[in-house]
């Protein structure tokens, strides 16, 4: 169960999960999305059922009606949602109908939504809302699946049963020849005129939390020091033509691109000479591991799960959350540095870290284990139909 009007990490996630469980154990799923958009565009060019829901407003109790239906016809053994929109409307639809009431539905809790703070003291009344009435449904959810140890900590402070929570860390799947990928990088870094400099970016939704304003103002700021340098911006939201007004303002117009939502992202991240990752809070972004795999430094702030990932810097820079200034100094350190011991030292742990904790094998392992035992629990045959 996806959102479906943006393609971000929770989509992707999900998506990967049903390939890896698909190929390696044979179990079929379809997905249901609140809403037609780019992630449930890419559901379906990944061969899966999608069935719209057809979200209208804010509370749309007829999305609940409606997956109870498509859950009935579809005959699945277990839901899976992956956002706290989409367990909202989960629980209510499969407490809807009797024939519903046994199936398991399992969560997954992608990333807690700090706003403008910086922890859950000063955590945004609409994620303190969010949290509270996610609560209250956990009495339809049998597993909670959390990415981080951060979260789980948030989580069973917030009063979430601790029984219920389980701890998987993300986990991308293998990114296969990477001196292709960096090979059609530079090719599409070429094509774009952006070779003549070197070249920041950052991928994901234009939403306040991820704060990509702060790379921006740190572009600036780098300017202003002499440093000449491109920036690229990958991924679209409600925030983009703010961020495309800041960079008038900030006078930086011929320096930075808007890319939009790319099927390339992974070409583009082997073309960046730093990834940026700004945000306030974070789960444990795929395009952070992403980022390690293929060995592109790294530049993240240290916030929510990042830490248990890039390991007090050991594979990659660690900044205040949002901070302009912190980010343009580790920025200005990484280039300097050129193909210096430190930057091969910090592109070879991250690697390491990747394949040893975050391998998509482990995830697949976890998550299944998580449904078995979802099916045992309820004594469900489990003929491995999810949606």
């Amino acid at each position: 169960m996806l959102a479906g009007h943006l393609l971000g990490g929770a989509d992707r996630y999900a998506i990967s999960l049903a390939e890896g469980l698909k190929e390696r154990h044979g179990y079929n799923t379809s997905f249901a999305c609140l809403s037609e958009g780019s992630g449930a565009e890419a559901a379906r060019a990944s061969g899966f059922p999608v069935h719209l829901l057809d979200k209208r407003y804010r509370g749309d109790l007829g999305c609940a009606t409606r997956l109870a239906t498509v859950a009935s016809r579809a005959h699945v053994d277990l839901v899976h949602s992956h956002t706290f929109g989409t367990n909202f409307y989960t629980c209510l639809a499969m407490v809807s109908k009797r024939s519903l009431r046994s199936i398991p539905v399992v969560q997954t809790m992608h990333g807690l939504d700090f706003g403008e703070g910086r922890n859950e003291h000063r955590m945004a009344w609409k994620m303190r809302a969010a949290l509270r009435l996610d609560r209250l449904l956990q009495f339809r959810t049998a597993t909670v699946i959390v990415i981080s140890r951060h979260a789980r900590a948030i989580l069973e402070r917030q009063g979430y049963p601790p029984v219920k929570l389980r701890t998987i860390h993300n986990a991308i799947p293998p990114v296969g020849d990477i001196a292709s990928l960096r090979a059609r990088g530079a090719a599409l870094r070429t094509s774009a005129g952006l070779d003549r400099l070197p070249l920041i970016g950052t991928i994901g939704r234009m939403v306040p939390v991820k704060r990509q304003r702060a790379m921006l103002e740190a572009v600036r700021l780098l300017l202003d020091r002499g440093v000449n340098l491109n920036a690229a911006l990958l991924g679209d939201g409600l925030l983009r033509s703010r961020l495309e007004q800041k960079v008038v303002e900030l006078g930086i117009a011929e320096h930075v691109r808007f890319m939009g939502v790319r099927p390339d992202a992974l070409e583009w991240l082997c073309a960046m000479d730093v990834f940026c990752l700004p945000s306030m809070s974070e789960g444990i972004p795929l395009v952070l591991l992403e980022a390690m795999s293929v060995g592109t430094p790294v530049v993240a702030s240290a916030a929510g799960g990042i830490p248990e990932v890039l390991q007090d810097n050991c594979a990659g820079r660690l900044i205040r959350p949002g901070d302009a200034t912190a980010l343009a100094d580790a920025v200005a350190a990484i280039l300097n540095e050129g193909n210096g011991n430190g930057r091969i030292e910090r592109i070879v742990a991250a690697r390491r870290i990747v394949d040893e904790r975050f391998s998509f094998d482990r995830l697949l392992s976890e998550v299944r284990k998580v449904y078995n035992d979802c099916w045992n629990d309820s004594e469900t045959p489990g003929v491995h139909r999810a949606t």
